[in-house]
């Protein structure tokens, strides 16, 4: 099972975004509550950039976040954040 799979990002509303990258997973691998990973943390804090049409970063675009499945227990801690000055949310 992929650990990437159940976080979708939504949308981005009405703004001059044209994507979101991937930038980060920290820690890389982790473990789903209960499931014994030995030496493996539950939680992992995801990293994005929200980039303009020309590619560069966006600050202050509203990205929206979801769970497409609640299987293993999963849960986010924020359902939508702003891009600080670095794109980055």
């Amino acid at each position: 099972m992929s650990l990437w799979q159940p976080i979708l990002v939504e949308g981005m509303g009405e703004s001059s975004a044209s994507s979101i990258q991937f930038i980060s997973a920290t820690p890389e691998l982790i473990s789903l509550k209960g499931t014994g990973g030995v030496g493996l943390q539950e939680t992992s804090t995801v990293v994005f950039k929200v980039v303009g049409l020309n590619g560069a970063a966006l600050e202050g675009e509203e990205v929206n976040f979801k769970l497409n499945t609640v299987m293993g227990g999963v849960t986010l801690s924020k359902s939508s954040a702003l891009s600080d000055s670095s794109g980055q949310v």
